[in-house]
């Protein structure tokens, strides 16, 4: 398989702490970090879902319309920590930043962006 050079981005590979050619590798290597998930994003979110939506499905994820009652361990929501109904809810939560830093990094960071302690086990 040919290895295609990244355009390189010092700058904003080091504010967002990614390198933009292990971004291509992992997606190359795995796939789409969000292959296999579904994402819950409140309406309190912001970005708002619809605007999350074409990053989530580009990313392999499946953008849900409503919060699953009974999610399964490939299931997470994302929202604003002051969103107390979506905190109350069985589902793991995180900060929109997981999908937008996600997309650049090709990698979910569920420590670093997680509104709960816990998170699930990959």
């Amino acid at each position: 398989q040919r290895r295609v050079r990244a355009i390189k981005d010092g700058e904003c590979e080091a504010k967002y702490r990614f390198s933009l050619q292990r971004s291509i590798d992992r997606v190359r290597g795995s796939g789409p970090f969000l292959s296999g998930w579904s994402v819950y994003v409140s309406g309190k979110c912001e970005p708002k879902p619809a605007q999350l939506k074409d990053i989530i499905e580009c990313n392999g994820g499946k953008l849900l319309r409503t919060a699953p009652k009974n999610p399964n361990a490939q299931t997470f929501a994302v929202t604003m920590a002051t969103d107390r109904t979506v905190m109350r809810s069985k589902l793991p939560v995180y900060g929109p930043e997981i999908i937008l830093t996600g997309a650049l990094r090709q990698e979910l960071c569920f420590d670093e962006f997680s509104l709960r302690e816990s998170s699930p086990e990959l």
